[in-house]
């Protein structure tokens, strides 16, 4: 289920969808952690083997579910920073950007001047 939008909130739909997706993603995680658990135990004895082995398997299985997660939470926090930055240059007065830009304003003061256009302008 994609995430909808209508007027800058997400529905509900969209957020059960995210949270459905990452039990999902930390139920595969647990799972291939048995798997792998339950392979090296059965082809190695010695805990320093078991350790030597399973150690790289369990470094990258955390690294895909974490980087996951830190896809997720940086996507949401820009969603919500954008909405914001949308919200605040609908709020501002019409010359504001050009002002805080430090761009000339025209003379009603309503922004910058258009570039001028022609055959011959460049």
């Amino acid at each position: 289920m994609a995430a909808e939008k209508t007027e800058g909130t997400t529905l509900v739909g969209a957020d059960d969808a995210k949270s459905k997706h990452g039990y999902r993603v930390v139920l595969a995680g647990i799972l291939a952690i048995l798997v792998a658990l339950g392979i090296v135990l059965s082809r190695f004895k010695t805990p320093a083997d078991v350790a030597q082995v399973l150690g790289p398997v369990l470094t990258a299985i955390a690294t895909i579910v974490g980087a996951f997660f830190g896809i997720a939470v940086g996507a949401s926090g820009r969603e919500q920073t954008t909405d914001a930055a949308i919200k605040a240059a609908a709020a501002a007065e019409p010359g504001a950007a050009a002002q805080a830009l430090g761009l000339p304003r025209d003379d009603a003061g309503k922004g910058t001047s258009p570039p001028p256009a022609g055959p011959g302008v460049r």
